[in-house]
């Protein structure tokens, strides 16, 4: 018995004496300290190829052998603020690209080989690393905290697709409920549904451009290839979303309200289609191996998702979008009614605010320092200076006559010809005062000769028709 005490005290002298002793400021002693910094990963169990359960340390197949290698990989356990030079710096995508057999491990069993039994990702789960060290260490927290920040990605287009699809049948169906009559003959040109597609696509692509600015570098096609295939849907004129929509827009009852619910169902069923993609796509990307190409392995090789900016939130993006989407909405209506601007057709001496003419008589008219400008539409050949609850849009809207006017007139004398749209197949703008919001063409019946000749025989409609040109 004595000389196993002895035996196992010189062992205890052995390792005491392996430990690095520092003076202590406080005691003015000396103090253990233990190391906290590079510690060796847990052992990883693996089967070779004969069935056997082999631990890391242990003989065995070559899967065995690289296991082994990898338990030699140095925790990080290093405060350091997520970016893509620290990944770098960490050769985490070497860590990655040799994982053993890291192209068929998938994320979950990745995750589970080190102790992370609830590390889930797909659309609604929660997929969060949290702190490095608590208790995931590096190099293995680098690549879930990457992959937490994809999955950010992929909720934000989720959230997108949804608020673009609810944001257009809540505020497209008061809107044409308002400026539309009731009667067949008047709502059958309600919207084309073309542009009720495209500011959809408009919508969920202005969202996620803002997610992706804050990845700069990422445009791996499990990101992008959501959006990609929204464009496509209606880029094509063939897309079944549109050909169900126009068959059902051209089945349905007379009234505005009605005539809606037609585009109401088609953005319903694209929302639906894009966020079964986006499902799909997302289980595929976690079903792959860890380091497939094709996969996550793709999405996280250069670092670029390893970053914290990803937390921003697109809430504030969606409301200014509220305000752009009803702005667009509007100017979509008044060009389907061929609405269009008449600059000094006539003088600012009505009886309405600095001389216009008044908005109580249904005018949509605007005078400032002796310039009038005016909202009418072609009728035939004839002009209509009363749109249908015209007032409407100061009035409930907050849209002002002097904003689509000189915002109509701006677009197209910056970028000349009518109608110019710098978003017909890209994202919107957040800002109500950015170009083009409204495009509706501008005629200037008093600048020119012509014109002015023509109007006094055949009206204002006929003169800007042939000899400005105006698409009305």
């Amino acid at each position: 018995m004595l000389s196993n005490f002895v035996l196992s005290f010189s062992i205890l002298v052995v390792l005491f004496a392996s430990l690095t002793l520092v003076e202590s400021g406080t005691y003015g002693g000396t103090q253990v300290t233990l190391p906290i910094r590079e510690k060796k990963l847990p052992p990883i169990v693996t089967t070779d190829t004969t069935g056997t359960t082999n631990a890391t340390g242990t003989t065995g197949t070559n899967s065995t052998t690289s296991a082994l290698a990898l338990t030699n990989t140095s925790k990080i356990c290093d405060v350091e603020s997520p970016t893509p030079e620290v990944w770098k710096a960490r050769n985490i995508s070497g860590f990655l690209s040799s994982y053993p057999n890291g192209n068929n491990l998938t994320l979950a069993q990745f995750a589970e080989q080190h102790g992370v039994y609830n590390f889930k990702c797909g659309i609604g789960d929660t997929c969060d690393a949290g702190q490095i060290c608590a208790p995931i260490p590096g190099p293995v927290w680098h690549v879930l905290y990457a992959v937490q920040q994809w999955h950010h990605i992929q909720e934000s287009l989720n959230r997108a697709l949804a608020f673009a699809a609810n944001t257009l049948i809540v505020t497209g169906s008061q809107i044409s409920t308002d400026l539309f009559p009731p009667d067949k003959e008047k709502s059958d040109h309600l919207y084309k549904v073309s542009f009720i597609l495209a500011l959809v696509v408009a919508i969920i692509a202005t969202i996620s451009a803002a997610a992706f600015l804050w990845v700069p570098g990422v445009n791996n096609i499990l990101i992008m290839g959501a959006i990609g295939a929204v464009g496509a849907a209606v880029a094509t004129g063939q897309a079944v979303t549109t050909i169900q929509a126009q068959q059902a827009f051209d089945s349905m009852k007379s009234d505005a309200f009605s005539r809606w619910a037609g585009y109401t169902e088609a953005i319903t069923k694209w929302q639906e289609g894009m966020q079964k993609q986006l499902f799909d796509d997302t289980k595929r990307a976690l079903g792959l191996g860890i380091n497939d190409p094709a996969g996550l392995g793709g999405v996280l090789a250069n670092g670029a998702l390893f970053t914290n900016t990803l937390q921003k939130t697109t809430y504030d993006i969606e409301k200014t979008l509220e305000d752009v989407v009803k702005r667009r909405l509007i100017n979509g209506i008044l060009r389907e009614k061929k609405a269009f601007v008449t600059v000094n057709s006539d003088e600012c001496k009505q009886g309405g605010p600095n001389g216009a003419f008044k908005s109580e008589d249904g005018w949509l008219s605007w005078c400032k320092d002796g310039k009038m400008m005016n909202i009418i539409y072609a009728d035939g050949n004839k002009s209509g200076n009363k749109l249908y609850n015209g007032g409407m849009i100061p009035a409930k809207y907050g849209i002002t006559v002097e904003y689509m006017t000189t915002q109509s007139e701006n677009c197209q004398i910056k970028y000349g010809g009518y109608g110019h749209d710098p978003y017909g197949d890209g994202k919107l703008p957040t800002d109500i005062n950015a170009d083009c919001i409204f495009n509706l063409p501008v005629c200037w019946p008093s600048a020119d000769k012509s014109i002015r000749k023509k109007r006094r025989k055949h009206g204002t409609v006929v003169a800007c028709r042939d000899n400005a040109a105006l698409p009305i």
